[in-house]
């Protein structure tokens, strides 16, 4: 391209900077739900390492209630979740790219790219394609354990 008077020139360091200061943008505009998102899943995989099976999830008292348990989803990566008087665990993670689902009215919701799941893992709308899977449980001395090395698909419930 020629140069003509009054036309306005761009260097390469203005495309740079102009370059640099949107790619900063963009990283501060991270929702806090991502930065969440990173930071439960190395807290999880913390969590996970440093617990040998079986997980003690508590008093199989403190699960009486007929509703998901949210408290071990962040850290854990699993639900507690009580239906029909049944006790399950099953894994926060969704299966479509392995972010952490949250609760939201009787659904779980994968905050980032919108799968829904029904109260008990099954998936309800994707792009996750499989239901939650679910760990092994057994009650001992009134504990709830759950045994993440043993997991099953919806097909094995």
């Amino acid at each position: 391209m020629a140069y003509h008077p009054g036309m306005a020139t761009v260097s390469r360091r203005d495309v740079l900077a102009v370059s640099a200061a949107c790619a900063a943008c963009a990283c501060c505009g991270l929702s806090a739900e991502a930065e969440d998102v990173a930071a439960d899943q190395f807290a999880a995989e913390q969590l996970i390492a440093d617990t040998k099976p079986p997980f003690d999830a508590g008093a199989i008292a403190d699960f009486s209630q007929a509703k998901v348990y949210e408290q071990f989803a962040r850290k854990g990566k699993l639900l507690i979740i009580n239906k029909d008087q049944r006790v399950f665990a099953s894994s926060s993670i969704c299966p479509h790219k392995s972010c952490v689902v949250k609760l939201r009215g009787d659904k779980l919701v994968c905050p980032c790219h919108g799968s829904a799941f029904d109260d008990v893992g099954t998936v309800l709308s994707g792009p996750a394609k499989e239901s939650l899977l679910r760990f092994a449980v057994s009650v001992k001395d009134g504990r709830l354990n759950v045994d993440r090395t043993k997991s099953f698909a919806e097909r094995d419930w």
